[in-house]
């Protein structure tokens, strides 16, 4: 193996290293997206009881007067 066969590898080691650490990234930032859109639909479904219950004393109150 001459000089220029080792310095082909090594830059060929370092890409590909590069390459897989850029796909754990991007999967990590995945799974952070799936949970960041699950809590909004839960926070949304609280937010929907919450202000149907607030509508709804509303309504009492404005039945009442």
């Amino acid at each position: 193996m001459n000089l220029a066969e080792k310095i082909i590898g090594i830059a060929l080691v370092g890409l590909m290293a590069l390459i897989s650490w850029n796909l754990i990234s991007t999967i990590n930032l995945q799974q952070e997206m799936l949970k960041i859109q699950h809590e909004q639909k839960h926070m949304h479904q609280q937010i929907d009881k919450k202000f149907n219950s607030v509508l709804g004393k509303l309504k009492k109150l404005k039945n009442q007067i």
